[in-house]
């Protein structure tokens, strides 16, 4: 069970590494090739829904702008939601693979692909939907969140 536990938590932490953006100013320093700096290029560019949510107020966001905001998370939050449901099932059924001994590597490689598969995928949805949101922004309102953005 330790074994399965470390193989997991290692596991989750790769995925959620892949995604996060670098904050080491050392490591900014250096050039830029990985994924996590990618992602941190990624982050820079595009505005989070929730930012934008945040600062409506000063956005003079109209009312078509305002519903395809909501409607795009609503159908990212319904979609991610059925992923992540089939997320923790092909986790569980990981950890029954993990728990045999001696472990099928085979099985344990293919379910292991499968799930990064699936993560790959919730990480695209997020994407589009994070470039649906920002494309509906005019250029000032674009403007006027990443000059928020600084400030935060």
């Amino acid at each position: 069970m330790r074994f399965l536990t470390l193989v997991l938590s290692c596991t989750m932490f790769v995925l959620l590494a892949s995604i996060a953006p670098s904050g080491s100013a050392e490591h900014g320093a250096k050039e830029r090739h990985s994924i996590p700096d990618s992602m941190h290029t990624i982050h820079h560019e595009l505005i989070l829904p929730h930012f934008i949510a945040r600062h409506q107020k000063e956005l003079h966001l109209s009312a078509k702008q305002e519903n395809f905001i909501k409607d795009q998370i609503q159908q990212t939050q319904t979609s991610i939601a059925n992923h992540e449901w089939d997320l923790a099932k092909m986790v569980s059924q990981l950890e029954e693979i993990l728990n045999q001994n001696p472990v099928n590597e085979e099985q344990a490689l293919a379910m292991f692909d499968d799930l990064l598969e699936l993560e790959a995928t919730i990480k695209r949805i997020r994407f589009k939907a994070m470039l649906r949101i920002n494309n509906i922004l005019d250029k000032d309102q674009l403007d006027a969140l990443r000059s928020l953005k600084v400030e935060h």
